[in-house]
């Protein structure tokens, strides 16, 4: 219910917990910042670059699945093995598969792909928990849309959508290994009126704004007028 990052997660549930005990009426000492880390007991801190260092030795051997956090094909084989009715946002909070820059728009598919290699799912019920892995990401996408995050959205639109067409391919009862749908959220499910405003404003040629243009035309004039001292 809360958490976050590793540097602030810690802070933030000895906060919730203190609110929470508060309600209940719970006076006692929180113990939080004196309990260590699960996965920590032997001593050493963790090092957001451990999954780098690992790939390193080997990355010859052990295919990548998710290049942004390094996650690999026997990462998430032992995994599935482990919990075989995981979904795949369960195998995204343990794994961070999908929480990269790209938010799943390389490794998703791929992970679609190593379920039916291992036999978990047929072609149908890998498309469906793609769907809604995908769906799922998007919630969390939509809203804070801006700048470069624009151009990596329209990216995996085009991979996904524009090669893939995951949204078209025929539909199958959801798997049981699928995450539970979100009502009432935007979650990129493919509606026709908001897909035809999509493809016409892709379609359309680039605009510019006036004032970024006139912006753009003075530093290049500023550059040339350089490059003629220079010369």
């Amino acid at each position: 219910m809360a958490g976050g990052k590793l540097t602030t997660y810690r802070l933030m549930a000895k906060n919730t917990v203190d609110a929470v005990c508060a309600e209940l009426g719970v006076d006692r000492p929180c113990t939080t910042d004196a309990e260590a880390v699960p996965g920590s007991e032997h001593g050493r801190n963790y090092r957001v670059t451990h999954r780098l260092a690992a790939r390193e030795q080997d990355r010859l051997e052990n295919q990548t699945i998710c290049e942004c956090e390094l996650v690999t094909r026997k990462m998430l084989t032992d995994l599935m093995d482990e919990q075989p009715d995981a979904s795949f946002d369960d195998l995204r909070r343990q794994l961070r598969i999908g929480m990269g820059p790209c938010q799943g728009g390389f490794c998703a598919a791929r992970v679609a792909g190593v379920h039916v290699c291992q036999g978990r799912a047929d072609a149908a019920d890998a498309t469906e928990l793609l769907r809604t892995f995908l769906r799922h990401r998007w919630i969390g996408l939509w809203s804070i849309l801006h700048g470069e995050q624009v151009r990596e959205a329209a990216l995996d639109f085009w991979m996904l959508q524009g090669t893939l067409d995951v949204e078209d391919l025929p539909t199958a009862a959801r798997p049981a290994a699928a995450a539970t749908p979100i009502a009432d959220a935007e979650d990129g499910e493919e509606l026709p009126e908001e897909m035809a405003a999509a493809m016409a404003a892709l379609a359309a040629p680039p605009r510019l704004d006036p004032d970024a243009a006139a912006l753009a035309g003075a530093s290049r004039a500023a550059t040339d007028q350089k490059q003629e001292v220079r010369a």
